[in-house]
């Protein structure tokens, strides 16, 4: 069966929408998932479960968020083993001048159109991006605090919902989800 992680977007971010993540694994606990972990403060939580349907998977739990902790927020599931293929997939080889914590994961909702992923891959600005199916690496070679590339700006080039993760938390998350 596998893990699957539930990544949220924007908790817990500058102090806004502060959720505990006791409370979040509560929720999964109680939706009879098992073997349930959170991975620091940003909304990443590794579970066990029966539901094999991602979609239905997506609503449940988007659906308790709501009704037990009054949390309305977009929630992007994958397997442990999809996120490993993100990360042996990496298209940016690391060196002394390349360093992994401008490296970030975007894991979008769902499939951009071709346009829309040439719209945001013609962008102009300092960072390199290349998309895989439903997930984007961006190298923020400036850094991403001050980057126009930012979230909003992906999900409205691309019309999809997304939520980003550096990669040290992606693979911190990765060596997690492969203990199940």
């Amino acid at each position: 069966m596998g893990a699957y992680v539930a990544f949220l977007r924007g908790i817990n971010v500058g102090g806004h929408r502060k959720i505990k993540m006791a409370d979040l694994k509560q929720v999964h606990e109680s939706m009879e998932h098992w073997n349930v972990a959170t991975l620091l403060q940003s909304g990443n939580i590794v579970f066990e479960c029966s539901e094999t349907d991602r979609q239905k998977m997506i609503q449940d739990i988007a659906t308790e968020y709501e009704k037990r902790l009054g949390l309305h927020t977009d929630v992007l599931v994958r397997s442990g083993t999809e996120l490993g293929e993100i990360v042996r997939e990496c298209p940016f080889p690391f060196s002394p001048n390349r360093e992994p914590r401008f490296l970030h994961v975007v894991l979008l909702s769902g499939l951009p159109s071709s346009d829309a992923v040439r719209n945001l891959l013609m962008y102009d600005g300092p960072e390199e991006k290349q998309i895989s199916e439903d997930a984007m690496y961006v190298y923020y070679t400036e850094g991403s605090g001050r980057s126009k590339f930012n979230l909003p700006f992906i999900e409205k080039t691309l019309a999809v919902r997304a939520t980003s993760r550096n990669w040290n938390t992606v693979t911190k998350i990765v060596e997690l989800a492969a203990t199940y």
